[in-house]
């Protein structure tokens, strides 16, 4: 038979012609039919030709092809098997070829007839498709085998089955050779929580393994990626989630049940090379600079274990690079976006630390040793918090609690307390750039308390403290207090960075203070003595160097009951005989009663304004410079020894700092002597 229509209601002509075995018996029957539109399940298919074969209870269908809603056009090659126990329903079993332009208004149109549920998709996807399957259907059950072709313009292959029930079933097995994820992943809405990602998910059973050569996600490349996860009841289980975002290598699994709860959960990331890892930690202050730290260069990994409701998830988190290892133990409030618990970070080298940090020369001043950080952290949104930490790193061991503000521009506040602070001081020399780059983009206020400052030659001042702020690009140490060799310290410190060149302001007095051994064991220095100094000095530079040449400002001096390293006047003799004077002049240490100085500084050159030593042996009147950026001095005492009408003497002292030549001038020592008859 042969049915040409120019239109036809196939919603009722297919049923009885699918039973058209049964309607003649064992009667075979060819029927070509022919449309140029068919209605079916409320759309319109258009061009409509096939040719049905009806023999014994088969039916078989040759070259059926329409173009379906959506410029879809479908062709069908295969055999209707009547319903028997197995199947309650007939079931087709054959090819099906469809090329979709418009592959949405296709699903639509079959999602109205009750074929699938497509609405949940992104809208995004599934934009067309090319595709030729083995399928076998019928009833409640579609499976397709054999797929082949392009789906939004990806290569796809592989098996797949979709039972369109009331609650659909998608079973599959896929490959693609290109995947864009960044629709799937907006659909999801990954910032609302587990407990939205469920709801999300709800009423869909699946079971699904997805592969793609290629994945992308926000236009950056993954990878090779993997998935093998069911849905069923409301109960995510992803078995496998593999990808390389930047070149890591990313394996994800877990289960997330109703209500958001997770259970299970793993993530591990591990990469051969540590700076693919820093590219994708998150933009926070706290991590300036830290991604081109040479700290990166090598083996990188991370682990983290999940298991709980979303209002307190338990999290294990542990991290290696180098030979830094992280640990980590917090409970997470998802939904408040609030976290709390220990942190553990542990180095056993803290100078090859520090200098992969970029803190060169730090860490040799701190000294040997491990570095272990113990802290118990809380966050939010607008807080990270270390309620209390433990630091050890070389000689330095300090306690605390430090919170820091995630405002427009981020504060930090706390207080640190320390048993022993070594302190080095730079090469004063040293044409080195200081990195100063911390001082902005925040601010501070903090509390620094130490029980001892170590410094050069065992030098230590007890009981430091002050009070530590930062605001636009200026740190202020204020309220400086300390203790040292029996005296009391006080004073400030002051760092601008505001301007094109750093300034360095510093107001400092001591009191009180006993001196027992010279400080910088210098030819011609204090030695020893009970002394009282106050300096008021400013600079300007990046390099310590740059700062010791524009040097300025004021120095004060008073000693009492001390001595004075560079000469001996008590050598001297009191017939003033040439050969001891100059032995006098020559070294040694004398004692004094009274030294008082005061001296300008411009330049990095200070000036002796005035400056008197009165003795038991004599007394001494000091002139001239100190050139500080060039280490030397040119001096010139003028000295009267302890006797009767003692005649004016004088030292000349030029040259380097460390070995100064000494010229005396004796000329009125002969007419002296001459008088006295010597």
């Amino acid at each position: 038979m042969a049915l040409t229509a120019s239109r036809l209601d196939l919603g009722a002509w297919l049923p009885p012609l699918l039973k058209g075995g049964g309607l003649v018996g064992k009667l075979p029957i060819g029927v070509d039919i022919s449309a140029e539109a068919a209605q079916l399940a409320g759309g319109t298919l258009r061009r409509l030709r096939g040719e049905i074969e009806f023999a014994g209870q088969s039916v078989r269908v040759r070259g059926a092809q329409a173009v379906l809603p959506g410029d879809a056009s479908i062709r069908l090659d295969g055999q209707m098997l009547p319903a028997n126990g197995a199947a309650r329903s007939a079931v087709f079993d054959g090819t099906v070829a469809l090329a979709a332009p418009a592959l949405r208004t296709t699903l639509a149109w079959a999602e109205a007839a009750g074929i699938g549920r497509t609405t949940a998709l992104p809208a995004q996807v599934l934009g067309s498709a090319q595709l030729t399957a083995h399928v076998v259907g019928g009833g409640q059950l579609v499976a397709l085998d054999r797929i082949a072709g392009t789906l939004d313009g990806a290569a796809i292959g592989g098996v797949m089955s979709l039972r369109p029930v009331t609650v659909p079933a998608l079973r599959g097995a896929l490959t693609l050779d290109r995947l864009d994820l960044t629709p799937w992943l907006a659909s999801l809405q990954l910032t609302a929580g587990p407990a939205a990602w469920a709801k999300t998910l709800g009423g869909v059973e699946a079971d699904l393994r997805l592969d793609a050569e290629q994945a992308v996600l926000n236009g950056a490349p993954l990878g090779a990626f993997g998935l093998d996860a069911a849905l069923e009841a409301n109960r995510l289980t992803l078995r496998r989630l593999a990808f390389q975002p930047g070149g890591v290598d990313t394996l994800v699994s877990g289960v997330l049940g109703e209500g958001g709860r997770v259970g299970d959960a793993k993530l591990d990331l591990k990469t051969s090379d540590g700076t693919r890892l820093a590219g994708l930690l998150p933009d926070l202050p706290v991590l300036v600079g830290l991604r081109t730290s040479p700290l990166w260069n090598g083996a990188a990994s991370l682990s983290l274990q999940a298991a709980g409701p979303p209002e307190a998830l338990a999290v294990k988190l542990s991290g290696e690079l180098g030979d830094l290892r992280v640990e980590a133990q917090p409970v997470l409030d998802l939904a408040g976006r609030k976290l709390a618990g220990p942190v553990t970070l542990r180095h056993p080298g803290t100078p090859r630390l520090l200098d992969m940090l970029g803190s060169a020369g730090v860490g040799a001043w701190l000294g040997e040793g491990s570095l272990g950080l113990v802290a118990k952290i809380t966050a939010d949104p607008q807080m990270l918090n270390a309620d209390s930490f433990d630091l050890s790193a070389g000689w330095l061991h300090a306690t605390g609690a430090l919170s820091l503000s995630r405002g427009e521009v981020p504060t930090l506040s706390g207080r640190v307390m320390a048993d022993t602070v070594p302190v080095a001081l730079p090469d004063l020399h040293g044409s080195e750039p200081m990195a100063l780059g911390f001082l902005s983009g925040w601010r501070g206020q903090v509390r620094l308390e130490a029980g001892k400052l170590l410094g050069p030659g065992g030098t230590v001042v007890e009981k430091a403290r002050a009070s530590a702020s930062l605001a636009d690009n200026v740190l202020r140490l204020d309220e400086i207090a300390a203790q040292a060799a029996g005296g009391q310290i006080t004073g400030a410190l002051k760092l601008d960075r505001s301007a094109e060149l750093p300034v360095f302001a510093l107001n400092l007095a001591i009191a009180g203070a006993t001196l027992s051994a010279p400080l910088l064991d210098l030819p011609f220095e204090l030695a020893s003595g009970r002394a009282d100094a106050n300096f008021d000095l400013t600079a300007t530079g990046f390099a310590p160097a740059a700062l010791l040449a524009s040097l300025q400002g004021r120095i004060d001096l008073h000693a009492t009951q001390g001595g004075l390293a560079g000469l001996d006047l008590a050598r001297a003799g009191a017939d003033l005989a040439e050969a001891d004077l100059r032995t006098a002049l020559s070294g040694g240490t004398m004692a004094f009663d009274r030294l008082d100085g005061t001296a300008k500084v411009a330049g990095g050159i200070v000036t002796i304004e005035q400056a008197d030593l009165a003795a038991p042996s004599g007394q001494i009147g000091f002139a001239g410079t100190f050139d500080l950026p060039r280490a030397g001095l040119d001096l010139r005492l003028t000295i009267r020894p302890a006797v009767t009408d003692s005649p004016e003497l004088g030292l000349r002292l030029s040259g380097k700092l460390i070995a100064p030549e000494r010229v005396p001038e004796l000329s009125a020592l002969i007419p002296w002597r001459a008088a006295k008859g010597l």
